[in-house]
């Protein structure tokens, strides 16, 4: 199992964060927890704001369909989660929750689930794909080997796919 856009729920307390409990079955069952770099995954601050936001969601379903639903949906989603608030999480931050993952449950079961084209705003030093770099010195300025940080940054996925697949 992959759980691909998840953080350390002691770290960041929301829903979709996973519990140690959860970290440790995931890594013996042969998985990869993908670390969200949404504020509200990865900081105390950012769940209580990530929490706020959820609650102000409707579920009530429009009676819309096509283009009418997809602007819905697109107002909705802006409304909701794009607020424009600059981030305060840092990639130190990314780091704390790959290196408590790592703690719980070994390397081969930890992953980025950055989640770039979902979070309202990415955390300070990660705040695109061209950053991935500084997310890997920083690991590696922790002792990580090149072979460990290679399994974080996408290693650990794909021995998960080749085993569900057989490829």
């Amino acid at each position: 199992m992959i759980a691909s856009h998840s953080s350390c729920r002691a770290i960041s307390d929301v829903p979709r964060n996973m519990t140690d409990d959860m970290i440790r079955a995931l890594g013996r069952n042969g998985g990869v927890i993908g670390i969200n770099f949404g504020e509200g995954f990865l900081t105390p601050k950012g769940a209580g704001s990530l929490k706020k936001s959820i609650s102000t969601i409707s579920y009530n379903d429009p009676n819309l369909a096509g283009k009418a639903l997809d602007e819905y949906a697109a107002k909705q989603y802006i409304k909701q989660f794009r607020s424009g608030a600059k981030s305060v999480a840092t990639l130190e931050d990314a780091v704390a929750h790959i290196e408590r993952a790592v703690k719980l449950t070994g390397i081969d079961h930890v992953g980025v689930g950055s989640d770039y084209d979902g979070i309202e705003s990415a955390p300070i030093g990660l705040e695109d794909v061209t950053k991935i770099p500084a997310l890997a010195a920083a690991l590696r300025k922790r002792g990580y080997s090149e072979q460990d940080v290679q399994k974080i940054l996408g290693g650990n996925y794909l021995r998960v796919l080749r085993e569900v697949t057989g490829r």
